[in-house]
């Protein structure tokens, strides 16, 4: 059988197809984010206290991505879920968005319940007047209620990967 590749490459049906995965990869898939980049986000983060605030939605789940290129045989919707917490700080009138990306944690039900929260802040975020709003809060990767207990909602390497989802797909 032989194929004629001149008809086959002027089939507007198949330029279709190939414009469509373009876009679907060029508009979808995350923005690469290098290791220099998430550990110089954490260097310039610092932890912050919160004692006067409100919970202004709880315990919400967000689609923040959606591919079919890693795996397209996958039994699975493709999208990639945050569950996150906005809080307002009433001292600094500024909102806060808890985040935790690639899954869904118990952090909800323990956290709203706390009087104190400490936070890991990124201070280039925290100046940024653009954010702070109930729109576009802050957003806070790792957070814990106890001083001594740093990793107990979120351990090092769910902070990584909050850290990378954040400045991939978030920011």
């Amino acid at each position: 059988m032989k194929i004629n590749y001149i008809s086959v490459c002027m089939n507007p049906q198949l330029w279709g197809m190939v414009l469509v995965l373009v876009i679907t990869y060029l508009f979808f898939e995350k923005k690469q984010v290098s290791e220099k980049e998430i550990l110089q986000y954490i260097r310039d983060s610092d932890t912050i206290v919160f004692t006067n605030f409100i919970f202004i939605d709880e315990n919400l789940h967000k689609h923040y991505h959606y591919t079919f290129f890693k795996n397209p045989l996958k039994q699975s919707t493709g999208y990639s879920t945050k569950e996150y917490i906005l809080l307002e700080d009433i001292n600094r009138k500024k909102y806060f968005e808890l985040d935790y990306y690639r899954g869904i944690s118990f952090m909800s039900h323990t956290i709203k319940k706390k009087d104190t929260i400490y936070a890991l802040v990124n201070n280039n975020d925290l100046k940024n007047h653009k954010l702070g709003t109930r729109k576009k809060p802050i957003h806070i990767l790792l957070f814990y209620d106890n001083e001594k207990y740093k990793n107990l909602y979120i351990n090092e390497k769910q902070y990584l990967i909050n850290v990378k989802e954040y400045l991939s797909y978030d920011r």
